[in-house]
C-alpha cells in the first residue's frame, strides 16, 4: 500500500512493549493470537492516530 503524500507510517515496533503490557494487564485470560490493524495499515496514517489491538482468547469451560 501506499502512503499518502507528505505521511510517514509510523514505526509501531517502537510501540511494541508498550502494546505487549496493555494485553498482559487487560486480558486475564490466555491469548491464541494478538494481532495489530488501524488506519496505518489501511493506508492512512496519522500522527495522532491509535492502534487497534484484536485477539482470540481461550476462555474457562465450565463443567456441570
Amino acid at each position: 500500500m501506499t502512503t499518502p503524500v507528505g505521511l510517514k507510517p509510523r514505526d509501531w515496533t517502537l510501540d511494541r512493549p508498550r502494546l505487549a503490557a496493555f494485553l498482559r494487564e487487560r486480558v486475564a485470560y490466555p491469548r491464541l493470537f494478538a494481532t495489530l490493524s488501524g488506519a496505518d495499515l489501511y493506508g492512512f496514517p496519522s500522527d495522532d492516530g491509535d492502534y487497534d489491538l484484536r485477539a482470540a482468547h481461550v476462555l474457562p469451560i465450565n463443567r456441570p
